[in-house]
């Protein structure tokens, strides 16, 4: 038996919706990976730096 168009339409009103979501929380899940890696970026930083600052003082 086929579904009828209301039944269709509600189906792709769900899946829209469940789309949308998805959609959002791939958003606020890429925003909280791009800071997760600008702070490991200035933590791999200062450690660089004092790795620097040590040679300089053996030479």
């Amino acid at each position: 038996m086929k579904p009828n168009s209301s039944e269709l339409n509600e189906l792709n009103m769900t899946l829209n919706k469940k789309l949308v979501k998805l959609s959002k929380l791939v958003e606020v899940k890429n925003d909280l990976v791009n800071k997760e890696i600008i702070n490991l970026s200035k933590e791999i930083d200062k450690i660089v730096l004092k790795i620097l600052n040590k040679e300089g003082k053996k030479r």
